[in-house]
């Protein structure tokens, strides 16, 4: 199902830009390699994240949309995971290997928890967005795109906040 709605691309959009402006920087992407070494994961991510005017522009499948939601979910749930526990010990080697940009690259390190919880904020408002489209537009006795899609109920445990559930509507 191709979907053409504004207040949808307008959350992909600022999406994208969080993620782009105060996520993916120069300082924090390579404490992020291992995650996005998931070739599935990262195409994902990218086509969400950095093709984001595109889909406002062109509509976009909601099937994709939804693997996209389930990406940047899983991504957030590794950074939390694998890399805020030990951010310190990682900011201590990077910083020695580098003393420009000292300031920045520390504003990046201390910032990046609080940047994924406005990520994780944003990523629930999209989902809740899609599935109420999804809903909205299924026609009677049909079932869904997201009950169609495998892992889309694991996106709450991913981000740790409250989601609509898909049957629930």
């Amino acid at each position: 199902m191709l979907v053409e709605d504004r207040a949808i691309g307008e959350i992909i959009v600022r999406i994208g830009q969080h993620y782009n402006e105060n996520i993916a920087t120069r300082f924090l992407r390579p404490l992020f390699a291992q995650i996005l070494s998931d070739i599935d994961l990262g195409r994902h991510i990218v086509n969400l994240t950095e093709h984001s005017e595109d889909f406002v522009l062109q509509g976009f499948h909601l099937d994709d949309l939804y693997f996209g939601i389930i990406s940047l979910s899983k991504f957030i749930y590794m950074a939390r995971r694998d890399i805020l526990p030990n951010i310190h010990t990682l900011t201590e080697e990077s910083v020695r290997s580098a003393k420009d940009d000292r300031v920045y690259r520390n504003m990046a390190f201390n910032n990046l928890e609080p940047n994924l919880n406005v990520l994780t904020d944003m990523l629930v408002e999209l989902y809740n967005a899609a599935l109420k489209y999804d809903k909205k537009h299924t026609m009677r006795n049909k079932r869904c795109i997201a009950e169609r899609i495998e892992g889309l109920s694991e996106v709450e445990k991913f981000l740790g906040k409250p989601v609509l559930k898909i049957n629930s509507l």
